[in-house]
């Protein structure tokens, strides 16, 4: 089954989407070549649709999918990330120094 991380956020003051996005992809390459992660879409910015967009709740402008194989490789991620090795401990916080208000939400799907 296919693991996907739902990531929602905004964009730290002064932050371009250009520059999140070079960030994300550093990070996302780097857990690809370590086999923890299968791909990270590009940054979507939100579109508050007045009829498709119902989550007048959630104030983040911006969305990125990242899909690992299973949740085994989800949980190989998560210990990567905590267990501050280089260049994923830097990558990872070059990527977080540029966002704000970060919401992930996780789902299993079977493809």
């Amino acid at each position: 089954m296919a693991y996907h991380m739902f990531f929602g956020f905004n964009l730290a003051p002064g932050t371009t989407v250009d520059a999140a996005e070079e960030a994300l992809r550093a990070f996302s390459d780097r857990m690809i070549a370590a086999n923890r992660l299968v791909s990270t879409t590009p940054i979507a910015r939100r579109h508050r649709h007045p009829v498709l967009d119902t989550a007048q709740c959630i104030n983040l402008d911006y969305f990125v999918t990242m899909t690992f194989r299973d949740r085994m490789q989800a949980n190989a991620s998560v210990k990567q990330i905590y267990g501050r090795s280089e260049p994923t401990d830097s990558l990872h916080n070059t990527v977080i120094g540029l966002l704000t208000d970060a919401v992930f939400l996780c789902v299993e799907s079977p493809h």
